[in-house]
């Protein structure tokens, strides 16, 4: 039997192994997620009015980056409210993120038990 999805999670990634292996994960705890390659990705997935619990977006992505994405959906009272966590590999991109609007901030290579503790608080 499968059960309705606990949560709605955009996720941006440009890199396809770390993309594949986010949406498994999310996917075996039941969330629908939705994905993108690129801050403009993202932008048109808000625009079509699509509705998410949680927005994931790694820093580095071409076209749009992480911090213009996140900036750009800040500015929109549609969307400003919808929790965003931004993922680096550079530890010192952190206190960037937060300060730009991130709600949280995950740095690569990150835990399992740090997605799942990202997930209970968001979703």
């Amino acid at each position: 039997m499968r059960h309705s999805p606990m949560g709605r999670i955009l996720l941006l990634e440009d890199n396809p192994d770390m993309l594949s292996a986010l949406i498994e994960l999310f996917e075996l705890q039941n969330h629908l997620v939705v994905t993108g390659q690129s801050g403009r990705d993202g932008l048109d997935e808000l625009s079509n009015n699509q509705q998410f619990d949680l927005i994931i977006s790694d820093i580095s992505m071409p076209y749009m980056d992480g911090l213009t994405f996140l900036q750009e959906v800040r500015k929109n009272s549609t969307w400003e409210n919808i929790p965003i966590t931004i993922m680096s590999g550079h530890v010192n991109d952190e206190q960037t993120a937060i300060n730009a609007g991130a709600n949280a901030f995950i740095s690569k290579p990150f835990r399992i038990a740090d997605l799942h503790k990202l997930l209970d608080r968001y979703l």
